[in-house]
């Protein structure tokens, strides 16, 4: 077995428990992280997933409609006089973010981009 596959493998066996131990999976990122892995592991360093597997489902279910909640409260302010030129500023961000990638340069990209940074700002 090679360096990157035992790396790999380490990350498998850290990722197979219930309940992940993170600070394992903090040490173990510093060296990379394998790309079909990255979103759940950044999802549970960040805090956003719990590491305990039977905690995720419903954890992700409340977080997606808090959300959603915070989009229906919050996101309809953006063109009131107090929050203009917050919102403006995002707006015309947005389409400068990394324009060489298309990804960034779709409009269901864009505004998904300007509710988040709305929202979280």
């Amino acid at each position: 077995m090679n360096k990157e596959e035992k790396h790999r493998a380490k990350f498998e066996e850290i990722l197979q428990s219930d309940c992940p131990d993170l600070e394992s999976l903090r040490k173990r990122t510093w060296f990379g992280c394998p790309s079909h892995q990255r979103p759940i592991v950044w999802q549970m360093l960040s805090g956003y997933l719990p590491p305990n597997v039977s905690r995720r489902s419903e954890t992700l279910n409340r977080k997606r409609g808090e959300y959603w909640r915070f989009v229906a409260q919050y996101f309809k302010t953006r063109h009131d006089a107090n929050f203009s030129s917050l919102y403006h500023q995002i707006h015309i961000d947005i389409p400068r973010t990394n324009p060489a990638i298309a990804l960034f340069q779709h409009m269901k990209v864009q505004e998904a981009f300007e509710r988040i940074l709305y929202i979280c700002l």
